[in-house]
């Protein structure tokens, strides 16, 4: 692993994590819209007064 490498890869077996980029946008779009139930506790909102 080359930790002086940004951005960060992780990969192990058949699993990677890497940044989101922009041609991810419909995937990352239609998968969020799928599971907007359950993502719902975890989305940003504006804090109470």
């Amino acid at each position: 692993m080359n930790f002086h490498s940004w951005p960060v890869e992780l990969v192990d077996d058949h699993v990677g994590l890497r940044p989101i980029r922009q041609r991810d946008h419909r995937s990352w779009r239609e998968i969020n819209q799928r599971n907007r139930d359950w993502l719902r506790p975890w989305e940003a909102t504006i804090p109470p007064p």
